[in-house]
């Protein structure tokens, strides 16, 4: 057997796979072919294939296509290892194995954004890392920290590394929000997405690849009651509200 292409695209790209008689034969001569394990390619996932090629009698060869699947997932070129598995009206004989990649040409965009703000002694901010296509492997982001706050003072200090699991779609960075009791103005936490360890996972240009979370020093409010229950004559209730801080 032979094939048209050693490697081919994942956009429907194609692989003519001929089985060749020495001399023509008085029946149909039918080569069963098959996918080996080996190939990291799998069939009616990353391709679709004849698994038969039958030579008409009279002729000297006949053929099978394999066809790639087109998918969103970015993932690693994969390859596809054919074997004859038998042979009717003919002998076996030459090369009876094949080898051919499939191209993948998926890549991957990471972005960030602000999941909510922060607020000291209330609750504490996020981002959001995201990609718009999945990856079929754990990815490693790199990223920078920056703005008016202070980690370990302000908030507790983030990592510059995170990892993007594969086949997921996000990963949340969590702003650990420090109440040090003390008024001053709202402040801010900057992370801009710097790098990433897998070629095929790039990041966006600017704004997409910085975000930011705002820490509010405002104190918060609270409200109160003197009672829950009261009569109907002349009877109160008394509603307070409390700041946090002064």
């Amino acid at each position: 057997i032979s094939q048209s292409n050693t490697s081919f695209g994942e956009a429907l790209g194609q692989d003519i796979i001929t089985a060749t008689l020495n001399r023509p034969f008085t029946s149909d001569v039918i080569v069963n072919i098959g996918a080996n394990v080996a190939g990291t390619a799998k069939p009616a996932v990353d391709f679709t294939m004849q698994s038969t090629i039958t030579i008409p009698a009279g002729q000297l060869t006949g053929t099978a296509t394999l066809t790639a699947i087109q998918d969103e997932l970015v993932e690693n070129d994969e390859t596809i290892t054919i074997d004859v598995l038998s042979v009717v009206n003919a002998v076996p004989y030459g090369n009876l194995h094949l080898t051919s990649t499939i191209i993948d040409d998926d890549v991957a965009t990471l972005r960030i954004a602000t999941s909510f703000n922060g607020y000291e002694g209330v609750r504490n901010g996020a981002f959001r890392i995201f990609t718009d296509k999945r990856i079929d492997r754990n990815v490693t982001v790199n990223v920078s920290v920056n703005g008016t706050a202070a980690a370990g003072t302000d908030y507790t200090s983030i990592p510059v590394t995170f990892t993007l699991t594969a086949n997921t779609d996000s990963l949340i960075v969590p702003v650990i929000v420090q109440n040090d009791a003390v008024s001053e103005t709202d402040e801010s936490v900057i992370l801009t997405l710097a790098s990433t360890d897998y070629p095929k996972a790039n990041i966006a240009p600017s704004p997409e690849m910085t975000a930011t979370v705002i820490i509010y020093e405002k104190p918060y409010v609270t409200l109160s009651q003197s009672t829950a229950v009261f009569s109907e004559n002349g009877g109160q209730n008394t509603i307070t509200a409390t700041l946090s801080r002064t």
